[in-house]
């Protein structure tokens, strides 16, 4: 008798029972966050399949061999901010609290309040709770406007309705998880946010213009020449689009695809977003007016986006296009620390290694540039001849001798360097 397949549910279950997640299981999971609805399995009212996960993750890496916070890195770029120097030596961190305060009531957890009747609660002790997490942190981390709402997500997700409150151990800890796999670079003190030197945002911006030129030429040859509209939806990536989507299901729905997957999958998803409306909205790009553009991203409406549609084209793109990503994110590990070796490959990091298992490598098959294998050919031709001079010098410098009419060539030139010299 056939064997029935695993339904999310009895995954679910099995999950939930141990309180890990091996390598078979993580594939299935990946499989399911393409599924419409993903997690929630057709019941976007319900969290327990979120949390089931997301604890069994925060179970893991509780190991001290895969621990992310017990390996904190430093950032490729190497140059930390001076504004943030000023707040490493603010004890009381009392410049970003000020920032926080101001957030807390224009924070995207008041949009979703008013769109779902569900969330009849309020923000509670949240606010201390995080200005607590920055205290602790404030070598490591460096707020930005944005990271709120990304946090705030973690609260309703846990949230119990009985206890009107949400579990501190577990939403902060998810935070502070999926901060250091996939917000890192941004909350990090190598960023400058409002100045012109913004480092961090400035690599962002360059591999989002990467992965869109593989997706459209003509979208790419026009951003590359100012990135500057691009500004308008770097928030979709440093968020994890919690800042700008006011449904909070639609935002569980991106999260389930986003944060079983790669760091990468984000930009990508963003670049996706972008090039549709682009492709729709202006025909000619190539023609268009700087203004045209502009209004092109500044009118791309997130909330009227099926996600379920664009997480499922995303994932095809990239399984048609991985040696290609592959370049990009090895041509940009030294700008980001969340493409470098630390932790691109985000959750998958966490599995493998709680699972005691080595992460399958990737090889890049695509030659890296023209250029760099313009010069690895001339290296091997000059390579060449020095071996072929190395081993048969006698035989060359033989016929050299033997040979009359080169012979005289040389000794006239001799000749004439004489004549030269005493004429001078």
């Amino acid at each position: 008798m056939e064997e029935k397949p695993e339904t999310l549910e009895d995954l679910i279950k099995i999950i939930e029972k141990q309180n890990f997640i091996t390598i078979e299981q993580f594939n299935k999971l990946k499989k399911y966050s393409l599924v419409p609805g993903g997690f929630s399995a057709g019941n976007e009212k319900s969290n327990e399949n979120q949390k089931i996960i997301y604890k069994s993750l925060l179970k893991m890496n509780e190991d001290e061999n895969v621990n992310f916070f017990s390996n904190y890195k430093k950032h490729p770029s190497g140059k930390i901010s001076e504004v943030f120097q000023d707040k490493i030596d603010n004890k009381n961190c009392s410049e970003e609290i000020i920032v926080l305060s101001k957030d807390i009531p224009r924070c995207i957890f008041h949009k979703w309040k008013e769109n779902n009747k569900e969330i009849d609660y309020e923000l509670n002790e949240f606010q201390k709770q995080l200005e607590d997490f920055l205290k602790e942190n404030k070598n490591k981390y460096s707020y930005y406007q944005g990271y709120l709402d990304f946090s705030v997500f973690f609260y309703n997700l846990f949230y119990d309705k009985n206890e009107r409150t949400a579990n501190l151990n577990d939403y902060m800890n998810t935070i502070k998880l999926f901060t250091e796999l996939y917000l890192k670079d941004y909350i990090s003190p190598f960023k400058t946010i409002g100045n012109q030197d913004d480092i961090i945002f400035e690599n962002s911006l360059k591999l989002l213009t990467d992965i869109i030129k593989i997706m459209d030429n003509n979208i790419y040859t026009v951003l590359e020449e100012d990135k500057s509209p691009l500004c308008l939806c770097l928030s979709w990536a440093i968020t994890l689009f919690t800042h700008e989507i006011n449904n909070f299901y639609v935002i569980r729905r991106i999260m389930d695809y986003l944060l079983i997957n790669e760091p990468i999958n984000v930009y990508v998803l963003t670049a996706m977003i972008i090039v549709k409306n682009f492709q729709k909205k202006i025909k000619n790009i190539l023609e268009a007016e700087k203004e045209d553009i502009f209004l092109a991203i500044q009118s791309i409406d997130l909330n009227s986006i099926d996600f379920n549609y664009m997480i499922v084209e995303c994932d095809k793109f990239i399984n048609n296009n991985l040696d290609e990503i592959l370049y990009i994110q090895d041509k940009n590990e030294n700008l980001l620390v969340l493409l470098g070796d630390y932790n691109y490959r985000g959750i998958e990091n966490i599995i493998y290694s709680y699972n005691k298992q080595e992460l399958p490598k990737r090889i890049i098959k695509k030659n890296k540039s023209f250029i760099v294998s313009y010069r690895f050919v001339f290296i091997l031709f000059l390579l060449w001849i020095f071996v072929i001079f190395f081993f048969q010098k006698e035989k060359i410098l033989k016929r050299l001798n033997n040979n009359p009419d080169l012979n005289m060539k040389i000794k006239n030139n001799k000749n004439k360097s004489v004549v030269d010299e005493d004429d001078f």
